[in-house]
């Protein structure tokens, strides 16, 4: 009887194990799905290379004063396609105290800018140009601003960056003699996407 129990086991076993293969071919369970998303932020950065404080030692009265080295702006940016353009601009925070001594004044439309950067993009102020254009866009100060920069968005350079140097200039030509001192002032420069 010991004999036969293993026996009878195992043929119980055998004959159970091929049914329950059999049983589960062709067996699938319920469709589950799992989302995918993975995005890449847009970015707009500017940085300066050089030039970040500009001085002059010695400013002449009724005559135009320039600064010894260019402001060097890098601007990269990283868009989606439905970006049209890309902006660069700087401006002082008020037209009429762009520059302070103490109570004394300079107008932001005494300092001027140009771009001789090739090649020569959209706003680009290839000749000495005032701080004195408009805002866009809601960037900028109205007749503060110097525009800089407007390049056209394509496939081709959705992720790319430009180098420019601005080169400032204080121009007091007709301006009567300024008061013994420090002006000081801040240029702000913004890039935006439109």
């Amino acid at each position: 009887m010991l004999l036969r129990r293993p026996v009878l086991i195992a043929l119980l076993a055998l004959g159970l194990g091929p049914s329950r293969a059999v049983a589960q071919a062709g067996l699938t369970s319920v469709v589950r799905t799992v989302a995918i998303n993975a995005t890449k932020a847009s970015s707009l950065t500017i940085s300066i290379g050089s030039g970040s404080v500009q001085t002059l030692a010695n400013v002449a009265d009724n005559a135009i004063n320039p600064f010894a080295v260019p402001v060097r702006v890098t601007t990269s940016w990283s868009v989606n396609p439905g970006t049209a353009t890309v902006r660069l601009l700087c401006y002082f925070s008020n037209a009429a105290q762009a520059l302070a001594n103490g109570t004394n004044y300079l107008a932001s439309a005494r300092m001027e800018g140009q771009v001789l950067t090739l090649p020569v993009t959209t706003w680009q102020p290839t000749t000495w140009t005032a701080f004195t254009q408009n805002s866009s866009a809601g960037v900028g100060v109205n007749g503060a601003t110097l525009r800089l920069m407007r390049l056209n968005i394509t496939p081709a350079n959705q992720q790319s960056s430009r180098t420019i140097d601005i080169d400032l200039r204080l121009n007091l030509t007709g301006q009567a003699p300024i008061v013994a001192g420090t002006y000081t002032g801040t240029v702000t420069l913004r890039a935006f996407t439109t």
